[in-house]
């Protein structure tokens, strides 16, 4: 299980990603829509599964404390809880 963290400047989404369902992974800017990296049979995209969507204008880092339970830094520890654990 990877997590990834987007920030699009005020709001950061955290999403789940089951490396298990690879057979090829990409992660670069040639992994977006507009690459066509889906159009190529020898690379499979992974779907990704939105956990948390929480509007942080500065975070940094990430970390799992638990199944349920997401930590970054923004203006010191903040403790994130998600509906439903990761596992």
């Amino acid at each position: 299980l990877l997590l990834v963290h987007e920030h699009d400047g005020q709001k950061s989404r955290i999403y789940s990603v089951d490396l298990n369902q690879a057979d090829d992974l990409a992660f670069t800017e040639w992994d977006t829509p507009e690459a066509g990296l889906e159009l190529k049979p020898q690379v499979k995209p992974l779907p990704k599964k939105l956990v948390l969507e929480a509007v942080l204008p500065d975070p940094r880092g990430l970390a799992l404390t638990s199944p349920a339970e997401l930590v970054v830094l923004q203006q010191g520890l903040l403790r994130l809880r998600l509906e439903k654990p990761l596992w």
